[in-house]
């Protein structure tokens, strides 16, 4: 069940902590954070363009999400004619944009205003209020500073709490 996964999940983060790990995402745990970056995850995570190599691996590569052939004879097919072996492709609009960061962002466990306000010229309050407010009033989340964070209950169900900012 839900409940089980997050209790779960919950102690095997407290027992990375006792043992001198930091969480990194909702994912991810590190010895050392500032020694050990997790690049592709904080890039990609911050809207980087990404090329996926590989039967139906993904991509998102300057505002186009990107899937390749699904099939491995097809996608050889294609490599070997010299051409791109893509199934489809999406252009993401900037609204989409700015919800898949915030998205990624909240995996991660925190959203910087600054940073949407640079990218995107909103600023969070105002774009996503509501949304926002929500997961502050459930105790999912609060703001600090210029940032949004999900709380350690947050952190546990990031994946469930990203459904609020779907299209």
């Amino acid at each position: 069940s839900w409940d089980e996964k997050r209790s779960r999940l919950a102690h095997t983060f407290g027992q990375l902590e006792q043992a001198g790990f930091t969480l990194r995402s909702a994912y991810s745990a590190v010895r050392d954070p500032v020694r050990h970056r997790f690049v592709y995850q904080d890039e990609q995570y911050t809207g980087a363009d990404l090329a996926g190599l590989g039967v139906a691996s993904f991509s998102y590569v300057q505002g186009v999400h990107y899937q390749n052939i699904a099939t491995a004879d097809e996608y050889a097919c294609s490599v070997r004619a010299d051409l791109l072996p893509l199934a489809r492709a999406c252009v993401v609009s900037v609204e989409e944009q700015a919800r898949r960061e915030l998205i990624l962002q909240l995996k991660l466990g925190e959203v910087d205003d600054a940073h949407f306000f640079r990218k995107f010229g909103i600023h969070l309050a105002d774009r996503f209020g509501d949304e926002l407010g929500t997961l502050v009033e459930r105790g999912f989340a609060q703001w600090t500073r210029n940032r949004f964070t999900l709380t350690r209950q947050g952190l546990l169900r990031a994946d469930f709490l990203a459904r609020e900012f779907f299209l």
